[in-house]
């Protein structure tokens, strides 16, 4: 399975501001980051989930140490990597991690694609985008009209060819939503309540649909559910299954009494049958 930590920064920090106090007056609170850290290494082993953590925003430099640290994937949300003048114009997904074009706090593809909610002086900017994401997605040139299903497919195919370990695609943007599930700072009745206005049975015999995901198939084949990195190499010779953790660790676990957890997850240099690695 997988494991999606939202706004992963707060198992270091959050941000908080007293009731009745302005913005100014917030201060960042720690979190006891490495025990935290050992009960989702422990959480993810136990139920052999791949975990990922939403690294967007304001991002210490501590957040994505820790994350390489215990094999946690950052995620690449694309819309946020276009920039017109920029060099580069589209920033590459990092190696390993988890791509989309947005989330679920983000416009859809369509949303984005014609500008939906934004108001005239923030129009060129996103034109800007838009033929930046065109070029390096779909072709030179500049965007004809009524391109949008070209440009998803373009996108969704230059992230599955980009070197993220897995691409996300948001099943709206396959029949071209163009309503957000969220928009974040608003407490409009819709948010969180609109309905999907397909059915999931609707969707294989929609030939636009299937098109779309056969893009992807092409550009990025299927591989069989399991398939991981070794453990421990040496020579080509692999060893699975190691673990530092003992009864006794489970056991102060479920007691919450082990405070140092964080000592026997994660990655760890070590000797397993006389085979060096990590």
């Amino acid at each position: 399975g997988v494991l999606r930590i939202d706004h992963v920064m707060a198992l270091h920090r959050l941000f908080w501001i007293p009731e009745g106090f302005d913005p100014a007056d917030g201060v960042y609170v720690r979190y006891p980051a490495e025990e935290l850290w050992a009960a989702v290494c422990l959480a993810a082993t136990t139920h052999h989930a791949d975990v990922f953590g939403e690294d967007l925003g304001n991002v210490p430099d501590e957040v994505r140490a820790a994350m390489d640290l215990h094999g946690v994937r950052r995620m690449h949300v694309a819309q946020f990597a276009v920039h017109p003048g920029g060099d580069p114009d589209v920033a590459a997904a990092p190696p390993g991690s988890v791509a989309s074009f947005g989330t679920h706090d983000t416009p859809t593809f369509a949303g984005w694609w014609t500008g939906q909610g934004l108001d005239d002086g923030a129009l060129p900017e996103r034109v800007a985008a838009r033929e930046v994401l065109w070029r390096r997605a779909v072709g030179k040139g500049r965007t004809p009209a009524s391109a949008t299903r070209r440009a998803l497919d373009g996108a969704h195919r230059m992230l599955a060819e980009g070197p993220a370990g897995t691409v996300m695609v948001n099943l709206e943007d396959l029949w071209l939503e163009p309503e957000p599930q969220d928009v974040p700072g608003t407490d409009t009745p819709a948010n969180w309540t609109r309905k999907a206005s397909r059915a999931l049975e609707d969707l294989a015999a929609d030939a636009a649909v299937t098109a779309s995901l056969c893009v992807l198939a092409e550009a990025r084949p299927w591989q069989p559910a399991g398939a991981h990195p070794p453990a421990v190499t040496d020579s080509g010779e692999t060893v699975f299954g190691v673990s530092l953790l003992t009864t006794d660790d489970l056991h102060l676990f479920n007691e919450g009494r082990h405070f140092q957890l964080h000592r026997k997850l994660g990655a760890h240099p070590l000797t397993a049958d006389g085979h060096e690695g990590t």
